[in-house]
């Protein structure tokens, strides 16, 4: 496998990293919860700050804690997606017409032409259905959201380009995802994620938002109305529960899963391990970005859904893997965490 044969220097002891003090330079210790997990050769080492809930109790965060963790869930999708290419259910050659209705994708400009391949590595052209339409009727009625119809807010816009003739990240692709692969895989989504990589690697706080239960997340807090104040909006469902951004995890499961992912090679076969974490432009490769960092090859993703945000990323240089997640939508730079971890560790 390709980034799991990188060499590099040791790391230092993860004790000799003050995280809380990261943390706590970089997020209110009395807001929404922060936790960072930070996994090296040498030992792992986590922090919390702030509080579970703002609006009462005395519940401090903790690195137990679980959160939404937005487009970080399009790493499980794309290998639910692989491993059923792994299996021969599935080809990357593959389109969306070949496996969904066509009234599923009617009006999707090049859902009916796009490959699997070009869904996963945001090359289709296929227009984003997060347009401020959707986002009213999802604030307004808090509505719980089948996949198919999220697809109506996509219909009827222009293509960005042809399929394959440039790069454009949009969340369409992983609702096409979503569907096609429990359309190939005879199963729910969540279904998939749960048997292909949940189970086999153990990550028992991780769970797919509305389909699953599991342990509530930390409450999420974002400034909606642009009153200078931000509310809770945890119960706020956009589009949660789907292929683009549904899961729910903790810091621990979402280290683990990259860990298994970039440098164990555990979840699928050496040839699509290397496709998956080529960059094939945007510096994107199938469901995952592939960053030129300071440090090496930075390999993950970010997500943000409403009151969440989360960066999860490793740095195969270095056999190393950050996670940040906070309840609080941009009022917390997690880029600045990640880097002044990296840079703590690694100057």
């Amino acid at each position: 496998i390709l980034l799991a044969a990188c060499g590099g220097p040791v790391a230092v002891e993860p004790t000799a990293l003050d995280l809380q003090g990261i943390l706590a330079d970089n997020a209110d210790p009395q807001g929404p919860a922060t936790v960072a997990v930070v996994v090296t050769p040498a030992g792992t080492v986590s922090a919390a700050v702030g509080r579970f809930d703002t609006a009462g109790g005395n519940r401090l965060a903790s690195t137990q804690d679980t959160f939404r963790i937005g487009s970080v869930s399009k790493m499980f999708t794309a290998v639910a997606a692989l491993q059923l290419v792994d299996d021969g259910v599935l080809s990357l050659d593959d389109t969306a017409a070949d496996w969904l209705d066509p009234a599923v994708i009617d009006g999707v400009a090049n859902a009916d032409r796009a490959t699997v391949e070009q869904l996963l590595n945001h090359t289709s052209g296929v227009p984003d259905y997060l347009d401020d339409a959707f986002f009213a009727e999802a604030y307004a009625a808090n509505r719980i959201w089948r996949a198919d119809e999220t697809l109506d807010y996509a219909a009827g816009y222009l293509p960005g380009f042809a399929p394959g003739a440039g790069f454009e990240y949009s969340n369409t692709n992983y609702i096409l995802l979503h569907l096609i692969v429990e359309a190939a895989g005879g199963a729910p989504l969540h279904t998939a994620i749960r048997q292909g990589i949940l189970t086999p690697l153990a990550l028992e706080d991780t769970y797919t938002q509305i389909s699953e239960q599991g342990t509530a997340p930390a409450r999420g807090y974002e400034d909606v109305d642009g009153d200078g104040r931000a509310e809770d909006v945890t119960m706020i469902n956009d589009g949660a529960g789907l292929g683009d951004g549904g899961l729910i995890s903790s810091g621990a499961d979402v280290a683990a899963f990259l860990q298994a992912l970039v440098l164990d090679g555990d979840l699928l076969s050496a040839e699509l391990t290397d496709a998956m974490l080529a960059d094939y432009g945007g510096e994107y490769g199938l469901g995952i970005e592939v960053i030129d960092s300071p440090w090496g090859p930075q390999i993950g993703h970010g997500g943000a859904v409403t009151g969440y945000e989360a960066l999860a990323y490793t740095f195969p240089t270095y056999e190393t893997t950050v996670v940040v997640l906070t309840g609080s939508f941009g009022a917390v730079e997690l880029t600045f965490i990640v880097d002044e971890i990296m840079d703590t560790l690694y100057p």
